[in-house]
């Protein structure tokens, strides 16, 4: 394999840490969004963890899934989770 190749992977690497990276952020703003700066601690756990099982959703789907369900089932959640489950699908 030439050069090219190697820039071409490089790049489907960025590209995808990019959009990863993007889904996070998605999943941290639609959790303050929706909750506000909440004094409880449980909604920023749920929405933390949420936020960052999307990153392992290409490798694990079915953690990512449930590690972000608790956020969507106690409401304060919802980009993060349906993220997840797309992942899953």
């Amino acid at each position: 394999m030439g050069a090219g190749a190697d820039t071409a992977a490089e790049a489907h690497g960025g590209r995808r840490i990019a959009a990863d990276a993007a889904l996070v952020l998605a999943g941290l703003v639609d959790g303050i969004s929706m909750n506000g700066l909440s004094p409880v601690p449980a909604i920023w756990i749920c929405f933390a963890l949420a936020a960052v099982a999307l990153t392992v959703r290409h490798r694990a789907p079915e953690l990512a899934l449930l590690a972000a369900v608790p956020g969507l089932y106690l409401g304060c959640l919802s980009m993060a989770p349906l993220i997840a489950l797309y992942s899953v699908a």
